[in-house]
């Protein structure tokens, strides 16, 4: 029979979390930790073990994040970690993504207003589709011809 995990800390205890002379943790369960500062500053962090190296995954600020919302993120964590998935390699592909998109929207369309969608594919070449691909495949995250509608949000018609 399986026995279902029991988390440790209750929304009170993490509030009534003290600053000390030193960092500290407390754990609540199955890796996820409440962080305190001595500043004060309390986050919750996922700590585990991918190909020999200890990870850590920042989960979010204390109290801008409850303990819930830590609890489930640490779950989708856990999940891909299950999968084989390095949590903090996704989430800072995640990030590199948005940023690539940020950066990437407005050339786009820029070219695209000056001299056709045709012109502005150069803007978004071979590199978006690297630079997108989750860091555990070795291509392209989707087939080019979908990559652009990912990218900018809306399709292209070739």
């Amino acid at each position: 029979m399986h026995m279902a995990r029991k988390f440790l800390l209750t929304d009170i205890q993490v509030k009534a979390l003290k600053p000390g002379e030193k960092l500290y943790r407390v754990k609540d369960g199955d890796g996820l930790f409440v962080v305190t500062s001595p500043s004060g500053g309390k986050w919750f962090e996922f700590r585990y073990r991918y190909q020999g190296k200890d990870k850590t995954l920042n989960l979010g600020q204390y109290p801008e994040t409850s303990l819930a919302d830590a609890r489930e993120k640490h779950q989708a964590a856990r999940k891909q970690f299950k999968t084989g998935i390095d949590p903090a390699a996704a989430k800072q592909a995640a990030v590199q993504a948005e940023t690539f998109a940020a950066i990437h929207r407005p050339r786009f369309w820029r070219s695209c207003a000056r001299g056709g969608c045709a012109e502005a594919k150069g803007v978004l070449g071979w590199e978006s589709r690297f630079m997108l691909a989750p860091p555990w495949s070795l291509g392209p995250a989707v087939p080019s011809s979908g990559l652009f509608s990912w990218v900018v949000g809306t399709a292209i018609i070739e």
